[in-house]
């Protein structure tokens, strides 16, 4: 044929900061190793590969042979090696610093393995907004990939994806190569010839043009019943084979070898974007409803084509706001950075390293895959945090046992958040927003006890209620990921709940007689104070042999059809030579009527596993010892929590005999392979009867100890949820 065109292939790799073990070395066997192997016996086909820090790091200890087929892969010519930042955050979500050095890093990794210079890179997500050229271009990047849908939204006519643009921002230029959005979509999930259909429709007489096809290469191998196709059905081979047949008219190359034949097409400057389904998972769920309610009418009328570009969705960082437990982890590596950027010495390596994995962006948000909804993965992101703060918070002492007392709005919600922290335990409170506590770090583990989650609607749990009622758990052939619809448990809409309130600890909730533990656990029951989420004034101060938050709230309690009075006042004390933690309460009434209610105080603590037999009460047998159980007991005094996966125990112990409620809060989302239920945290409501006459007050107090295990204190078998994971977000 006259006509012809140029093919540009590239392959991105991702596994998470904290994936299972497991996980990496499935995708390894499934995915990465077999396409390389493949693509060793076609050296013909040129391909533009990726591979993100945490791949590098596990290529590094477990498979280096794989990293010399990667070398001898570049060294023929054949394979062109794709830079990023290391550990593959979304670039905007981290100072620029960060961002360039990340990059640079990755740099000098691939340089130093295969022999390859990059000058292009993948952006985590392709997540673009404007000023990325800069920093970009600064670490010494010449190009990246973006979807179509990027230009097109910036007015780029739909036939005007073919070959690479030129952007800029502050005089820093980048070139830009389109992404096809048919070719994401027909590989490899329709037969190869009808991907060379597509290419014979778009080649041309000047045979200038470029089609660019990235993608993740876990679509090859990873994916739900993608192995079976890439390999067992051997559709990688018969595309390769067509694209040798047919090699008169499709060029293949790289985009650096694009780039030194042809000029950009033209010079362009991109809006905020991602791809497209990226940007209606950032929309907020009544939002993202209304939203693919919209692109339903406008298909079902013929129009999609002439109005596509014009329906944008939402923008990446709403994420920050659509869940505040994102927006915590990265103002958190925020503050993080800032510290260890300070530090000086041997461990600021180190340091920067730790800060960097917790960067890695999978757990920031939540869209097909868990990300977000993923407990390992946001703990992963805590591991680091914690270790590479600790780092600097000892660099700044200069290596002496401290013990501070910060207090600024660091999450940018307009209320001041108060920080004690000490050599052992790090505690974050929000006086602003009922005198909580949100985050607990025990820093000899580097674990966040509190690392939590919410109950909240997301816009496809309606097509879970469908799914249950319609079609069960069972599958509908390959299709694209982003398609799929799979309920994995036949009741799964009946754990459909939502929490009126943002889950947290050293909340103080008020409740009838009548409230049962079932009521509670639903978020069906009636709150009778306005303690949750009100402000308290608060005075943080050190004394003698630790650091101490006073919280104080004037409020009041609903008794019958009367609004009471009531003070509490809560102190936390947080001593400096060990694990403990010190809460006293009084509980004063300040009307001229008697008071009589019922307490809870609430505390939220997270576990990678439910199934633990990590649960005991002090003088009790107890049925059921699992950490996910649901439990009522009377007169507890001295309770505590294993968690024999990171080796701690939490101790409670009670002023005042109370009845405990212990429960799991689990949430519903979608992953990779349908809809699931993932266990989050384990819930306790500590209640007690608090009656009170004119002018009273009721006293009491309790402790919490944090200890690590003793290598034989172990009596408990773990069975990891290593059915939940993160194959890679697309």
């Amino acid at each position: 044929m006259s006509k012809s065109i140029h093919l540009a292939l590239g392959i991105h790799n991702h596994q998470p900061v904290g994936n299972f073990p497991e996980i990496f070395e499935m995708a390894y066997k499934k995915s990465y190793l077999p396409f390389v192997e493949l693509l060793m016996s076609y050296p013909q086909i040129k391909v533009s590969l990726h591979y993100t820090g945490p791949l590098w790091d596990y290529f590094f200890e477990k498979h280096p042979e794989f990293i010399e087929k990667l070398k001898a892969l570049v060294q023929s010519g054949q394979v062109e090696m794709m830079s990023g930042a290391y550990y593959e955050p979304i670039l905007p979500n981290i100072p620029d610093r960060d961002k360039i050095e990340q990059i640079q890093w990755m740099n000098d990794v691939i340089r130093n393995n295969t022999g390859y210079e990059p000058n292009g890179m993948w952006l985590a997500e392709r997540v673009w907004e404007p000023h990325l050229c800069e920093p970009v271009a600064m670490a010494g990047m010449k190009y990246s990939v973006l979807d179509e849908s990027h230009f097109k939204y910036s007015g780029v006519p739909g036939d005007g994806i073919f070959g690479y643009y030129i952007s800029e921002d502050d005089g820093y230029p980048l070139n830009l190569f389109p992404i096809s959005y048919d070719l994401r979509h027909l590989i490899p999930f329709h037969e190869p010839h009808e991907t060379i259909d597509f290419l014979e429709s778009r080649a041309t007489e000047s045979g200038e043009r470029l089609a660019t096809f990235a993608d993740d290469g876990e679509k090859f191998g990873v994916w739900p019943g993608t192995y079976k196709t890439a390999y067992e059905d051997k559709w990688l081979e018969r595309f390769f084979d067509l694209l040798l047949d047919n090699s008169s008219w499709i060029k293949l190359i790289t985009f650096s070898e694009y780039m030194k034949k042809y000029p950009p097409v033209d010079k362009v400057y991109l809006t905020c974007a991602s791809y497209f389904e990226m940007m209606e998972w950032a929309l907020p769920a009544n939002t993202a409803k209304a939203f693919k309610k919209i692109q339903k009418e406008i298909k079902q009328s013929g129009k999609w084509e002439e109005y596509e570009p014009f329906l944008q969705g939402g923008f990446w960082r709403n994420f920050l706001r659509k869940y505040p437990e994102s927006n915590n982890m990265q103002k958190r590596a925020l503050m993080v950075s800032n510290k260890v950027h300070c530090m000086k010495g041997k461990e600021t390596g180190r340091a920067r390293n730790e800060l960097w994995k917790c960067q890695c962006n999978c757990a920031y948000w939540h869209g097909v895959f868990g990300g977000l909804y993923l407990p390992h993965l946001r703990s992963a992101v805590y591991h680091h945090l914690i270790k590479a703060e600790s780092l600097a918070d000892l660099n700044r002492s200069k290596g002496k046992p401290y013990a501070n007392i910060d207090i600024c709005d660091y999450d940018c919600d307009s209320y001041d958040e108060v920080m004690l922290s000490t050599d052992s335990l790090g505690l974050i409170f929000r006086p602003g927003k009922g005198g909580r506590l949100f985050e607990l770090d025990y820093k000899p583990a580097a674990v966040n006890l509190m690392n939590t989650m919410t109950r909240r609607e997301e816009a496809y749990h309606d097509e879970v209620r469908e799914a249950v009622k319609k079609h069960g758990n069972h599958d509908e052939g390959l299709v694209s990921i982003h398609e799929m619809i799979r309920v994995k448990e036949a009741d799964l809409d009946q754990h459909l709940v939502y929490d009126w309130y943002d889950r947290a600890s050293l909340l103080d909730h008020f409740i009838t007689p009548e409230t049962t533990i079932e009521e509670f656990r639903k978020c069906s029951y009636s709150e009778q104070g306005d303690f949750i989420d009100q402000p308290f004034s608060m005075n943080a101060r050190k004394k003698k042999g630790g650091l101490a938050l006073e919280l104080k709230r004037a409020g009041g309690v609903w008794q019958e059809e009367e609004f009471l009075p009531l003070t509490i006042e809560k102190t936390v004390t947080l001593q400096d030579d060990r694990s403990k933690i010190v809460v006293d309460y009084v509980l004063t009434n300040p009307g001229d009527k008697e008071l009589d209610t019922i307490h809870g105080m609430e505390w939220n603590f997270s576990f990678l596993s439910g199934k633990e037999d990590g649960f005991k009460v002090e003088g009790q047998i107890l049925e059921n010892r699992k950490i996910e159980g649901i439990s009522s007991i009377e007169y507890v005094k001295n309770f505590s929590l294993t968690d024999t996966l990171r080796k701690l125990r939490i101790e409670f112990e009670m002023s005042v005999p109370s009845r405990l409620w212990k429960f799991p809060l689990e949430t519903v989302s979608q992953s990779e392979s349908g809809f699931e239920r993932t266990f989050q945290q384990c819930v306790l409501l500590l209640l007690n009867r608090v009656k009170l006459s004119p002018g009273k007050q009721l006293k009491f107090n309790m402790k919490i100890t944090v200890n690590p295990l003793e290598d034989d204190d172990s009596s408990v078998s773990i069975v990891p949820e290593t059915e939940v994971t993160e194959a890679k977000a697309a």
